[in-house]
């Protein structure tokens, strides 16, 4: 998986917890992620899913702050749920590297993360 290596290689991840849908996708590309993460020498501390219907993701957020992560990796919230899981780490106090599988690439989200980061 590129992005593991993307992660480890270029930002110099080393402790990643992973946010991810509670469906198979989710659960399947986290352990591909994983495996070529943890065979490059970075460590997964943490993982905790969510449902993409969800409204609040606080508790997953803080679960895995917990771990004291240098990065978390959203697997696969996108569009709506992205929002809400970007504006509550905001809330949280979150300020860790984030990588994304896909999704993130949304423009009107792009300028609302802006808007955030500027507050």
């Amino acid at each position: 998986m590129e992005l593991a290596n993307y992660a480890y290689n270029d930002l110099g991840a080393r402790r990643v917890a992973v946010l991810r849908q509670n469906t198979p996708f989710g659960v399947e590309h986290t352990e591909d992620f994983k495996k070529v993460f943890e065979a490059l020498g970075g460590e997964v501390v943490a993982e905790e899913s969510f449902a993409l219907t969800e409204s609040d993701v606080k508790t997953e957020i803080v679960k895995v702050m917990e771990k004291n992560p240098d990065t978390i990796f959203n697997l696969h919230a996108t569009g709506p749920m992205l929002g809400v899981l970007m504006k509550q780490a905001i809330e949280l106090g979150v300020e860790v590297n984030w990588i994304s599988s896909f999704g993130a690439q949304n423009g009107p989200l792009i300028k609302t993360m802006l808007m955030w980061s500027m507050v």
